[in-house]
């Protein structure tokens, strides 16, 4: 593992580990590592593939997947929502992009 090197062969162990984590993505492993090292885990496109973009489908939970409908509506939250708890819950700070005022305001 790259981070396992770094650490100890590095003359500065990172502070910050940025990550792509989504559902589709987990990296338990990794995860798991970068904080026993007391490294932050930062996870960049935490919704993955929740929605289709550049009229590409990619595998993996939609955002009508019926497990993640099921906590959403459950807890009276979006599947969006829903993701960036399950990431914080994870002590990963989730790092969301949007364009679009709605979904910023969500």
């Amino acid at each position: 593992m790259q981070l396992e090197r770094l650490i100890k062969e590095g003359r500065v162990k990172p502070a910050v580990l940025q990550i792509e984590i989504h559902p589709q993505i987990i990296q338990t492993e990794l995860v798991s590592y970068a904080q026993s090292q007391g490294v932050v885990v930062m996870g960049y496109s935490p919704f993955g593939s929740l929605v289709m973009r550049y009229g590409i489908d990619f595998p993996g939970p939609k955002i009508d997947n019926p497990t993640l409908l099921e906590i959403a509506t459950k807890y009276s939250k979006t599947t969006p929502q829903v993701v960036l708890r399950w990431l914080v819950d994870r002590n990963i700070i989730p790092i969301p992009k949007t364009v679009k005022y709605s979904r910023l305001k969500e």
